[in-house]
């Protein structure tokens, strides 16, 4: 235990928590960070008085985080890392609540100032990564759920998070106002949660309803949404027509060239990528 040298605990290998079935909570954080890692994600240990849990990095900056998240209280601010905290001995519960927690442990620790996280990476410059010896090693009999069931909860989870926060975010952007009433600065903010949640159906209509009303922003985000549907034409289109009334928009020159690039007009599309070039 932290402070208590006296205080001797024993830290199994990943696979032997596996195995095992069962670990306290610096048993389970290392699992979990462990397997994050394994696929590149970069991972972090968090303590607090009496315990240690884990937490994600995000691959995001802060005007990022503020546009993707309702509540930034839910993240953790240290280095030069956004971070996601995740207690695990609650992700029995869903990963819903394994965040909630662990971003309440964190809020009321730093309060006392005796939260702490130290970035797995920078703790390998200290202490090298160990491994497992012939003579130790111990075999991973653990029986893995059915990649089918995984696939299953995990969809679920996302769709329940998404939901709550695509929610909370919509309310934010409207401020309790009837759509209908937004002004078209607005009508575009509130487009552009929805399509980076994948509701293009309920975007499309904001953005045109925003550059109806001479919001030309929003028709760079139309072209977007017609570059996806791959309606190159269409989106060429929009493109164009922010080009010429944002005349050192660079994105809308990218995007022309994308668009026609994709329709197969080579020779517009190279002029317009010289286009965009000159204005980044």
């Amino acid at each position: 235990m932290k402070g208590k040298k006296e205080s001797v605990d024993y830290l199994p290998y990943p696979g032997e928590t596996l195995t095992y079935r069962t670990g306290d909570c610096d048993d389970l954080a290392t699992l979990y960070l462990a397997m994050l890692e394994s696929v590149g994600v970069e991972t972090a240990f968090i303590t607090v008085p009496g315990h240690i849990y884990a937490a994600f990095a995000l691959d995001a900056n802060l005007a990022a985080a503020k546009n993707s998240f309702s509540d930034l209280d839910k993240l953790v601010f240290a280095g030069d890392r956004i971070w996601v905290p995740i207690e695990t001995t609650s992700l029995g519960k869903g990963f819903a609540e394994a965040w909630a927690t662990g971003a309440r442990e964190w809020r009321e620790a730093e309060r006392q100032h005796a939260a702490v996280l130290v970035p797995v990476h920078e703790a390998w410059q200290v202490y090298e990564p160990s491994f497992i010896s012939s003579a130790e090693k111990v075999d991973v009999v653990a029986k893995f759920p059915d990649p089918s069931r995984v696939a299953a909860s995990y969809s679920t989870a996302m769709k329940d998070l998404s939901t709550r926060e695509l929610a909370a975010l919509v309310a934010q952007a409207t401020g309790g106002q009837a759509v209908s009433r937004l002004s078209p600065q607005a009508k575009n903010r509130l487009g552009t949660i929805y399509a980076r949640y994948g509701q293009m159906d309920k975007a499309e209509p904001l953005f045109r309803d925003a550059a109806a009303a001479g919001y030309d922003p929003a028709l760079c985000n139309l072209g977007n949404i017609l570059f996806l549907k791959k309606d190159w034409s269409g989106a060429a289109d929009y493109y164009g027509k922010a080009l010429s009334l944002m005349r050192g928009n660079a994105s809308a020159a990218l995007g022309k060239a994308r668009a026609l690039f994709e329709g197969g007009r080579y020779a517009d599309a190279a002029a317009s990528f010289a286009k965009a070039s000159l204005l980044a």
